[in-house]
């Protein structure tokens, strides 16, 4: 129920999310949950250079892409219009 209080989550992507974590208590972190979904940057690192690039996807597939698309659906919605609108000014 809590995910539904998020903006752009759905019904349905809640239920998914719910689904597949089931207890959400076993990340101590919301980083480690996301760490879980694979929603984190890697890294790569040679000696004291350290790069880091585009997310992980590693981990659950299924909560991953509907996180993903429920935040394309965000910005797409009413707070990615109001982000145009003042972007323009």
């Amino acid at each position: 129920a809590k995910l539904r209080c998020l903006k752009g989550i759905d019904t349905t992507s809640a239920m998914t999310v719910h689904v597949e974590i089931a207890d959400f208590t076993r990340f101590p972190t919301a980083k480690a949950f996301m760490a879980y979904v694979g929603l984190t940057p890697s890294e790569s690192s040679s000696g004291e250079k350290i790069s880091r690039s585009s997310i992980t996807k590693q981990g659950n597939s299924t909560v991953r892409s509907t996180l993903v698309e429920c935040a394309n659906a965000l910005v797409k919605g009413t707070i990615g219009l109001k982000s145009k609108r003042v972007k323009a000014r």
